[in-house]
Formats: structure tokens, sequence, C-alpha cells
């Protein structure tokens, strides 16, 4: 075998020794990103089964952190984005939830998840007489006014002689739930401002609700007001027989004041004066 020279032996030897640096530095790269941490983002989650039209609770979703890559681009990254809002579908344990599987305003889940606790909703008759000019609105507050016919009775006989009216304050400091079918906080703008508000063009981000005023419906043939029980029973009884008006209360005003009803007496000038 051919013996190498001394500069040919040396340099091999260099040659050996920058490839030996390489494959130490290779390796300790390679051992640098299997320790390094893997990059996670918090993702909503579901603990249990959730039917569709439920309103989602805090026990019903968890954060837990998923590998980004794992992550769907529309799920919710913190329980406050669905805590309260109310499911388009069904959900299962341990799905991310998504966004476009709630609905993300109470309003377009329907009339049942704006009844506030302990209340009815209850329609009456709507004319642009009946509710101040048309210009009720959703979310707005009224008085019901009452107008009713009273007959004397004779004593041991039937009723007879000549009716009055009265007009009393059935119901006071009610919420309008709605207006036709136009319900408090739903979304009125046309299509072409929906269209805009998707694609960002006011400034703002895209899927980022905007509600605006809803229009006054002078045409509207029902109101939907928001009472107890108790106060439905009188609501129903009072449109059945009598007429009734909402009187619209000034926005933030909420005292209960106690007014005495009325006998037509008081208002018509009768015995010749």
């Amino acid at each position: 075998m051919k013996r190498l020279s001394g500069s040919g032996a040396l340099l091999v030897a260099v040659a050996l020794g920058g490839l030996t640096s390489f494959l130490a530095w290779q390796y300790v790269r390679q051992a640098g990103q299997a320790t390094r941490p893997l990059e996670t983002a918090p993702v909503v989650v579901v603990t249990t089964s959730i039917a569709p039209r439920t309103a989602i609770t805090p026990d019903m979703v968890r954060v837990q952190h998923l590998p980004v890559a794992a992550r769907h681009p529309d799920a919710a990254r913190a329980a406050g984005e669905v805590v309260g809002k109310v499911a388009r579908s069904a959900l299962s344990p341990e799905e991310q939830v998504l966004t476009t599987k709630l609905f993300l305003q109470r309003e377009e889940s329907g009339l049942a998840f704006v009844v506030p606790p302990g209340k009815r909703a209850v329609s009456v008759a709507f004319t642009e007489l009946v509710g101040s000019g048309g210009l009720i609105l959703p979310s707005d507050r009224v008085d019901v006014v009452g107008v009713f016919e009273v007959r004397p009775s004779a004593p041991g006989g039937p009723t007879g002689g000549q009716s009055t009216y009265v007009a009393p304050l059935v119901l006071q400091n009610v919420e309008v739930l709605a207006v036709a079918q136009r319900i408090g906080g739903e979304d009125t703008r046309d299509a072409v401002a929906r269209a805009a508000q998707d694609a960002g063009l006011n400034g703002r981000g895209v899927g980022q609700a905007v509600r605006s005023q809803p229009q006054p419906q002078p045409q509207a043939k029902t109101a939907t007001l928001a009472v107890s029980p108790d106060e439905a029973l009188r609501l129903v009884l009072a449109e059945e027989r009598g007429k009734i008006r909402l009187a619209l209360r000034r926005a933030g005003e909420d005292a209960v004041a106690p007014v005495p009803e009325l006998p037509l007496s008081a208002i018509v000038q009768t015995g010749g004066r």
C-alpha cells in the first residue's frame, strides 16, 4: 500500500476533522429542534354534548392549548366569546367551538332567547294610533293604558242603567321585545351595508357585529311585550274587554307612578255646567 506523504496526510486529517465538526453541528441543531417547545394556541372546546338552540353556559366549555396547526381558523380562543351564545347546530364533546356554529347575537336565535328571566312574551294588536304614531321600537319601554266600559248594577237585579267609561293604567314600565317580527338588537342594516361591513370597508374588522337602530314600522300589526305571568293575565283581559294604548316612556325613566283610574265624569261636563 502506498503511504501518504506528510502533506497528503495533513489534508486528509483536516478534511476528516471538518466532516466531524459538520456532523456534530448537525446533531446539535437537530437535537435543539427536537427539544424546542411546540407552539400552541388557546382553543375553546366542548366538555359535554350541546343540542341545537341551547344557550352555552361556563360548565359546557373549557379552554385548551392545542398545536397551532391543529387549531381551526374559526375556533373561539376565549370562553367569554361563546358563553351566553346559542348553538346553531349540535356540538360534541372535545369538539372545537367554531363561531360559525353559534348565533353571535342572542337576537339571531329567536325571541325565546330574548325574553328576560321570569317574564313572558305577550303580543297585542298594534296600530299607528295604539303605538304612539308607530314610533315605538323594540327595546323601548311603555305604559299600557286601558279604556273600559262600566255598567252599573241594579241591586238584586241584572246590570242596568247608563254605562260610563274609565281609563286606568293597566301596566307600567313594560319592555317592548318586538314590533311585528323585528326583535330588539336585530341587525337592521340593508344588504349593501352588511356586505360593506363584512368586507371591512368601514375600517372595522371583518365579522365584527354592528347593530343599527331599527326603523319605525307604522304598518306593523302586533307589538310583543315582556310581562310577568300575572301581568300577562291582566294584559290579555284588558285587550279582550276594552281598548288599550301604549304610552311611550322617556329613555331611562323607570319610575312607577301611583296614578288612579280616571272616570269619564272627570273630563266631561255634566249637570248643566
